[in-house]
């Protein structure tokens, strides 16, 4: 049998003994035999295979000890539609940027009145924690812009597993990587769009590329893992491609390439058409199967592929690499907080669902109009050409966001999708 220790026992391991009181029952108990019954009570505490003896069933009647609660309880009363609260958030702690990407999403620039203060975003975190979130991921604008990037880090070090930020890496001096990984940091995302000239000037800054690839040489000489994203643009194609082999020389854990939505700053203009991103993938998938034969040990992933179910079967067993099934975590396991305080499904679709100036995160999550914007991810293939396709279980329809400000409909067809 197997048993845990009751909520209300209070443990004390001394020299001449193990000290028991149940605050709840008022039962108390001293077990001075330590090599026989001692040992059968710590086992019984510590959940490990016990047998019915005359000592356990004196720890069970005075409450110390109750039987080890079953696996099957612990998915009581969950919802298959959406975790209990949420796993994993991104947090937004300033709207402000030292950058101009010509394809922002959330036209970043300068730091707005409106953006959450440091108290509040303390009692976030605070709630975070309480909710026992997963892993954390601070955004913007450029997180590192904020000056208490690192005290906010720190604050949740050790109670939030997974701590990660998403930058582009101009800031990232060996002073501040050193900092951020004292902090407690676990992971840093780059944004890096194509070489230097590309990069430079989709960046509107003229040593961006440069300062991004040395903030990834000091992410790793610190030990912090680094991921790239990349956004797919018309104009880029080329260079994402010459990237990978860039990346991957550099040991990087993983980049994801995401076609580009037509929110914020960027524009339908900057999309490729549903042949290109085709065609798109197929060089990427050579380009996979090039650097697996020079070693490469690089993650990439790009989604949704669509209809191109056979040709990553070879590589999935052998090799996570890119993506074949699409899944949208948005309001499944995770949402996220913008610089004033807007709730969204995701960075992508850009939809107020609550603010958490006037609710909690947990009430949020809970609420009416997060139902409703499940309902809607969860319909995300009810459409005439999804319900025709024999790929959609792949895909899913594709992306929701993209489909929003593309077409300002969200049961249209997803304008990347290249299945005839």
């Amino acid at each position: 049998m197997r048993f845990q220790k009751e909520e209300n026992t209070q443990i004390r391991f001394e020299k001449d003994g193990i000290y028991i009181m149940n605050s709840k029952y008022q039962t108390k108990e001293k077990i001075t035999d330590i090599e026989n019954e001692g040992k059968q009570f710590y086992k019984a505490i510590h959940s490990e295979e016990v047998k019915e003896t005359t000592e356990i069933k004196k720890f069970i009647k005075k409450k110390f000890v109750v039987p080890l609660k079953s696996y099957e309880k612990e998915f009581e009363e969950k919802s298959l539609e959406h975790t209990s609260e949420p796993i994993y958030m991104t947090l937004g702690i300033t709207s402000g940027c030292n950058y101009n990407c010509k394809h922002c999403g959330n036209n970043s620039e300068i730091v707005k009145d409106t953006d959450l203060k440091k108290n509040e975003i303390y009692k976030l975190l605070d709630q975070m924690v309480e909710i026992k979130l997963l892993k954390l991921n601070f955004t913007g604008g450029e997180p590192t812009t904020n000056p208490n990037l690192v005290d906010y880090i720190r604050y949740v070090k050790g109670r939030i597993p997974r701590i990660t930020i998403t930058t582009n890496g101009s800031l990232i001096t060996e002073k501040k990587t050193k900092e951020l990984k004292e902090a407690g940091l676990n992971m840093a995302k780059i944004s890096i769009d194509g070489l230097s000239k590309f990069h430079n000037e989709f960046r509107n800054y003229e040593c961006a590329y440069e300062k991004a690839i040395n903030a990834v040489k000091n992410f790793q000489k610190y030990g912090i893992e680094v991921r790239v994203q990349s956004t797919l643009t018309k104009y880029n194609r080329e260079d994402l491609l010459k990237l990978m082999e860039v990346l991957s020389d550099l040991g990087i854990s993983h980049q994801t390439i995401v076609p580009v939505c037509p929110i914020g700053r960027a524009d339908k203009e900057m999309m490729l058409s549903k042949e290109e991103y085709k065609e798109f993938i197929m060089q990427m998938y050579k380009k996979v199967i090039y650097l697996l034969e020079k070693g490469s040990k690089t993650n990439f992933q790009i989604r949704p592929v669509f209809g191109a179910r056979e040709l990553f079967d070879s590589l999935k067993t052998t090799f996570e690499t890119l993506s074949m099934k699409y899944s949208c975590e948005a309001l499944k396991n995770t949402m996220e907080i913008q610089p004033n305080g807007d709730v969204v499904p995701c960075s992508f679709l850009s939809i107020p669902i609550g603010n958490v100036r006037k609710n909690t995160l947990s009430e949020i999550w809970k609420s009416d109009k997060s139902d409703e914007f499940r309902k809607l991810f969860d319909n995300n293939k009810d459409n005439e050409h999804c319900s025709k396709c024999n790929n959609s279980d792949l895909c899913n329809g594709g992306c929701i966001a993209n489909k929003y400000y593309y077409y300002n409909d969200f049961k249209a067809r997803e304008p990347y999708c290249f299945v005839d």
